[in-house]
């Protein structure tokens, strides 16, 4: 009986030495492979290198997220609140911080709308600009959410169309705001366009400056 039961093991493993033999320095391939009954490295079910270093990026991702979007809302408020030009006549200022929103939104996607309204008021906090806090909260997270679908653009030339549009509504978003809810009168806020233009213009230039030199971090 053992030596029957040899037997048919070695006549029922001849197709599979006959195959691995057949087997190209490659790789057998996966058709035949399974003709022959012959297991894959790695076909085993729950084997994927990939899918499991996509799900332990997936683990780590948001934490990295997080403190990237922690890192940008602070660089947000050191340009904002250091690097500033005061304007009389509406008591606001200009400021650097507009390229660092637009940086953040190449570097986190949405996750810059939060990081550009949150860094942008507490610099207006910290100047005692009180009366601007919900206003620069809405205003800044526009600029972020128009600057984000700005940068998934594939030709350039729309992201700086867009970074240009997000700009714009900075300006807009502050024209409208003193005029007719913090009542510094038309004037006043009139006054404060060609500044906040200036800001948003320099903006967009920091932001297309500082894209390139960060496009090696990957959030």
């Amino acid at each position: 009986m053992a030596g029957a039961g040899r037997m048919a093991w070695q006549r029922a493993a001849v197709p599979h030495a006959k195959a691995y033999a057949r087997a190209p320095a490659k790789g057998y391939p996966a058709a035949q492979a399974r003709a022959n009954n012959i297991p894959r490295f790695g076909a085993g079910k729950g084997f994927d290198p990939m899918a499991d270093h996509t799900r332990e990026m997936r683990k780590t991702n948001p934490t990295a997220r997080l403190a990237l979007c922690g890192m940008m809302a602070a660089l947000i408020f050191v340009a904002t609140y250091f690097i500033k030009l005061p304007m009389a006549m509406t008591n606001g200022y200009v400021h650097l911080g507009d390229g660092f929103i637009l940086l953040a939104a190449a570097l986190l996607g949405w996750a810059a709308v939060p990081a550009a309204a949150i860094g942008s008021m507490l610099a207006d906090l910290l100047g005692g600009y009180v009366t601007y806090l919900l206003p620069t909260l809405l205003i800044k997270a526009a600029v972020a959410a128009v600057a984000v679908l700005a940068v998934r653009a594939k030709a350039e030339w729309f992201r700086v169309l867009g970074f240009i549009l997000a700009e714009a509504v900075m300006v807009a978003g502050y024209f409208v705001v003193e005029w007719l809810f913090l009542g510094y009168g038309f004037a006043a806020a009139s006054a404060s366009v060609l500044g906040n233009t200036m800001q948003g213009l320099s903006g967009v230039v920091i932001g297309l400056l500082l894209i390139p030199l960060m496009k090696r971090i990957k959030v």
